[in-house]
């Protein structure tokens, strides 16, 4: 005998908003077998509880007649949320109830253009747009999302809560500053199955503002030739393959150093003298040797010379 409704497809733990998902309603007995010979019974869909105010649409007919002992539905929900229920109706059936599910975005889209290069530690803006499965926005969307980058020196955004003044679409600040090549992902802090990684970011280095001098051995003797190589570095770290201005060399002590030198385009912002630096006399521990463009400087320290 007919006694109660029940869902023997109910709506996933996570639905995608605006996509169109079944569900089957069974007619059952008491003791919860479907009745299988049960037709045309008018079933009713609709939400039990819906905290965002969406639109449940069902694709066809609303109430649908059994066939076998089950009215099936294809239906859509439009604004995204948690804790939404269905339930379905049907006179003279204790109605069914279907478990708690959420209603999630498909997906992340940049809306403004991702840049193909930057220069490190110059900031730029990207748009992320939270979309639904048909491509439009979805103005109650208020997830946290997160950011990370495969630049482990980034300057990110920190954790974001997207509010309904967003409407889906919020415009970020980042600024990369390793040399390379770099993406940024951004994740739902809630629901990480919702990402979405930029293509690559050509990274490119800032203007040289400091210089690396090594090579030199930490214990060398009076007249023994030293190798020293020069890199131009930008604030970051990375080598200034554009630099091409003239260092000069100083010791705190008495050496033959390199003479005054112009770099070269070819030489990628690095270059290597060899047998360049040649102590003259023992000055013990805590040499350095220094070299000098202007206002950019660096040095290789903590050399002891020996006899």
């Amino acid at each position: 005998v007919p006694s109660r409704l029940a869902f023997s497809t109910g709506p996933a733990a996570n639905v995608v908003a605006n996509s169109t998902i079944t569900i089957n309603v069974a007619v059952q007995d008491a003791a919860g077998n479907t009745l299988t010979n049960n037709q045309s019974t008018p079933i009713t869909l609709s939400f039990g509880s819906n905290p965002s105010g969406a639109t449940l649409t069902v694709l066809g007919a609303n109430p649908v007649g059994t066939t076998n002992g089950i009215a099936s539905f294809n239906v859509k929900i439009d604004k995204v949320g948690n804790n939404f229920t269905l339930q379905t109706t049907s006179p003279g059936l204790s109605s069914g109830l279907s478990s708690a599910f959420n209603v999630v975005p498909a997906s992340f889209d940049f809306t403004s253009t991702v840049p193909v290069s930057t220069t490190a530690g110059s900031s730029f803006t990207i748009t992320v747009a939270v979309k639904d499965t048909l491509g439009a926005n979805i103005p109650n969307y208020t997830g946290t999302v997160n950011f990370t980058s495969t630049d482990g020196q980034a300057l990110l955004p920190s954790n974001y809560i997207y509010t309904t003044g967003d409407a889906g679409a919020h415009t970020f600040n980042f600024t990369l500053k390793t040399a390379g090549s770099k993406t940024i992902t951004i994740t739902d802090t809630g629901y990480t199955t919702l990402t979405r990684t930029t293509s690559s970011i050509t990274v490119n280095p800032a203007a040289a503002s400091q210089f690396s001098v090594t090579g030199i051995s930490s214990t060398t003797n009076v007249n023994a030739a030293n190798n020293v190589t020069v890199k131009a570095l930008d604030p970051y770290n990375n080598i200034d393959t554009n630099y091409i201005g003239t260092i000069s060399f100083s010791s705190s002590c008495s050496a033959t150093l390199p003479s005054p030198y112009t770099f070269t385009l070819t030489d990628a912002g690095q270059k290597t003298f060899t047998n360049g630096v040649t102590f003259l006399a023992a000055c013990g521990a805590s040499q350095s040797v220094t070299v000098t463009d202007g206002s950019v400087t660096g040095s290789q320290t903590g050399i002891t010379v020996n006899p």
